[in-house]
């Protein structure tokens, strides 16, 4: 992944240097041309930190203490679904290295943690048919994230709270785009008037075959949505996820993550067959759902995205 820093950027990289992030830490599962990749972007850190001590009015980085996740089984860690990979999805990653305790919904009191509200399944407002209940829509993850709110079950600081918004694989051609991005802006406003100031929309992965309908039909919409919601909402902060871009990036070239098998799963659902020897070569663990060599890899380029993530000065003071 190739990135293009400002001068400005490179300042809110040295600013999570100064706080003493981790610097995309890898696991023991990333080695070879990933880890060097990685160990670039930490070098990158550091180089800013040593520009920003000579940087007259450096603009400060946004600081990120808390993730609130809405989405499906590409990011569902245990709240639906006790398990689509053989490890963690990339906004569990995503939240271990920014030091955030990430719990699931069904927590009945999260209190200051994090909350993933993904549900296998789901997608961006259309539920399940009656009488099933699950998975739930990210509409109705909001609304749970809602009811948390105001029954005082959750608390967050707005400037330091990232919402982020991971939906649409499973929608595929059934709705269009407009329809999602109305979705969308619901949902939005409704964190917002909770005080959500901070947020994320992901694009999603093109590259995996099941779902390269879903970003055909969605990822404009996307796209165009994030000017939309940033005039309609001027003292917010919108970032467009690379989330799904990400995930194409190791499928298109997977000789660089130290992957050799981007086609296969490493096994089925179904608990007799046999798992494959080397799963930290394969991008599919469960079907058409990532291993967790490749959520690791997306969720460290999340962390980096996030940190470039520009402050805005108009954020309420708490």
């Amino acid at each position: 992944m190739t990135y293009k820093l400002s001068d400005a950027q490179f300042i809110m990289m040295s600013t999570a240097a100064q706080r003493n992030d981790r610097c995309l830490m890898p696991s023991e599962t990333l080695k070879g041309a990933a880890l060097s990749k990685l160990a670039s972007k930490c070098a990158f850190a550091a180089i800013a930190f040593s520009c920003a001590l000579m940087a007259p009015g450096t603009a400060s980085a946004v600081v990120i203490n808390d993730l609130f996740v809405f989405g499906d089984s590409y990011s569902d860690t245990g709240a639906y679904v006790k398990q689509t990979t053989n490890g963690n999805t990339a906004v569990a990653y995503l939240a271990k290295d920014f030091g955030i305790t990430l719990t699931i919904s069904k927590n009945p009191a999260p209190g200051t943690d994090g909350v993933n509200f993904a549900e296998a399944g789901a997608r961006v407002f259309a539920g399940p048919k009656p009488p099933a209940t699950h998975p739930g829509s990210l509409t109705r993850q909001v609304a749970e994230f809602r009811n948390y709110v105001i029954s005082h079950k959750v608390t967050f600081n707005p400037r330091t709270s990232l919402f982020f918004l991971l939906g649409g694989l499973n929608d595929h051609k059934f709705v269009t785009s407009a329809e999602i991005n109305a979705a969308t802006i619901a949902q939005v406003t409704t964190l917002y008037e909770l005080g959500a100031r901070l947020f994320e929309i992901a694009l999603l992965p093109s590259k995996v075959p099941v779902f390269t309908d879903s970003a055909d039909n969605l990822n404009p919409g996307y796209r165009a949505l994030i000017p939309k919601l940033r005039v309609e909402f001027p003292d917010a902060v919108f970032g467009l996820s690379n989330w799904g871009p990400d995930y194409d990036q190791i499928i298109g070239h997977p000789s660089q993550y130290g992957l050799t098998n981007v086609t296969d799963p490493c096994r089925d659902f179904k608990p007799s067959t046999p798992t494959c020897s080397v799963p930290d070569k394969y991008f599919y663990y469960y079907n058409d759902h990532p291993s967790d060599v490749a959520h690791h890899i997306v969720g460290n380029e999340l962390s980096t995205e996030v940190l470039l993530i520009s402050g805005n000065p108009h954020l309420p003071q708490l």
